[in-house]
């Protein structure tokens, strides 16, 4: 299963894309010049994996949002997915506050469509592991979560590991649900005091930490290195470096998942790297497992296979004459993410 086709609507710079993958491939690569939107539409399919992520006046085109105001404002995004020669069109579509509409279409045929319910929408997308892997603000405790979710449950779902894992959390458990015990327990006794002050008041302890999840926990106490024989610390190295880590430590993951669908959208890997590095990089992203699916944007001819133009896409940025809107008094230049037949 794997991405077949992309249509973005009314998400930042993009007016109305479509990109149409071969899904012979396993990679594709977004290029074009700096500000053409390739980033907007890694972040669009981000948005359709992750809606939590949606903010009205900033995924909106901004003439649309701030300016016209009229009825077509708000993203809308479709992806096409691919199984076994059948099509599973699945589109968002957004307001103000958010999603306002799922809907899903599953196409054996030209006449043979068959609507989709949201619970088996939802049942679809759990059989995708997603990652978006930005240029900037790249997280390396989001990393470690990753790997505890996707590596850890895997690899040692049947080994002793597990086991621990689950004393470790039972433990955790234990000592926040007996944290709040012990402190209910003191304010049981306090209480009568608080009450000869006024007979509405009590006190008592809620366990309002941080760490929402046992994962969290662990990803904060656990830190991540890079040890080039100069010193460990990620922090210290380069940006290269400590992207370039990044990303095949996210490749890693992607090799050890075998019942889900992986997917990584990765912005401008070819960033702070020389040639030599992009080069090994590139050849490790072909070998990764054929099932993967990768969407990736890139200036370095080294990631832009211009003998093999099947997934390769060059966009441009179209800015319109200014415009005045009558609604909210103000001049804006339309702006329009476009594909460039090549």
């Amino acid at each position: 299963m794997k991405i077949k086709s992309i249509q973005i609507k009314r998400y930042l710079s993009i007016i109305n894309l479509k990109l149409n993958l071969d899904s012979l491939e396993h990679i594709t690569t977004i290029c074009g010049a700096n500000n053409a939107g390739k980033t907007n539409v890694l972040r669009a399919i981000n948005l359709f994996f992750n809606p939590k992520d949606y903010e009205a006046s900033k995924d909106c085109p901004n003439h649309k949002f701030y300016g016209s105001r009229g009825g077509n404002v708000f993203p809308e995004i479709t992806l096409d997915f691919e199984k076994e020669n059948v099509i599973y069109r699945i589109t968002k579509k957004f307001n103000l506050e958010g999603i306002s509409e799922v809907k899903g279409i599953k196409i054996i045929s030209k006449s043979n469509k068959q609507d989709l319910d949201e619970n088996f929408i939802a049942t679809f997308e759990n059989k995708i592991s997603f990652f978006f892997l930005p240029s900037i603000n790249i997280s390396f405790p989001e990393l470690i979560n990753n790997l505890i979710e996707e590596i850890y449950d895997l690899e040692y779902s049947k080994a002793r590991f597990s086991g621990l894992k689950s004393e470790l959390k039972k433990s955790f458990d234990n000592y926040t649900n007996g944290l709040v015990e012990v402190l209910n327990n003191l304010a049981t006794e306090i209480n009568p005091t608080f009450k000869e002050f006024n007979e509405n008041w009590e006190v008592g302890f809620e366990f309002v930490s941080d760490v929402k999840k046992f994962r969290d926990l662990i990803s904060n106490d656990v830190e991540f290195y890079f040890n080039d024989k100069s010193n460990r610390n990620i922090e210290a190295k380069g940006s290269g470096l400590q992207r370039l880590g990044f990303i095949l430590m996210h490749s890693r993951i992607l090799s050890k998942i075998k019942n889900k669908q992986p997917i990584i959208l990765i912005d401008e890997p070819d960033i702070y790297l020389h040639q030599g590095l992009q080069k090994k990089l590139k050849l490790h992203l072909e070998n990764l497992c054929p099932k993967s699916q990768i969407i990736l944007t890139s200036h370095s001819p080294v990631f832009i296979d211009s003998y093999n133009l099947r997934n390769t896409f060059l966009l441009d940025l179209e800015i319109g004459e200014k415009v005045f809107y009558q609604r909210s008094k103000k001049e804006f230049h339309p702006l329009n993410t476009c594909l460039i037949d090549i």
